[in-house]
């Protein structure tokens, strides 16, 4: 999928705004079978200071599953990118919850000069064979 056509059938929120100490987007991703209000509880605190980006990852909440591929970190990370294109960010923090910590890993080694940082949550680091 183009990933015009990600970015366009991802549901995402932007909340809050850069401020001169905080200029980087916060861009918050979810884990496995969540969707973006699993960080309702943190949002709004975050929004008072920086521009804070949610959105559902692709077969998650209201973003439809992509035709014709599998989940991957790798679809999950240039979800992510797409994201970031639509709403003309260029560089952003990113901050992973399970999956989601994953996920800014991978987009980490793919987009290193668009990551400024990573927080991971609770996200494996290995999870070896699959079993």
């Amino acid at each position: 999928m183009l990933s015009s056509q990600l970015g366009q059938n991802t549901a995402c929120w932007d909340q809050g705004k850069a401020t001169e100490t905080h200029h980087l987007p916060l861009i918050l991703i979810h884990g496995l079978g969540l969707d973006h209000h699993c960080f309702d509880g943190i949002v709004p605190d975050l929004a008072k200071t920086h521009r804070v980006i949610t959105f559902d990852l692709a077969g998650h909440g209201e973003t439809p599953c992509v035709e014709d591929e599998r989940p991957s970190l790798d679809l999950f990370a240039r979800q992510t990118r797409a994201v970031m294109e639509r709403l003309d960010i260029d560089k952003a923090v990113l901050i992973g919850f399970s999956l989601g910590g994953m996920i800014n890993r991978r987009f980490a080694m793919d987009y290193p000069d668009q990551a400024a940082g990573l927080v991971i949550m609770n996200s494996p680091h290995n999870r070896g064979e699959a079993g």
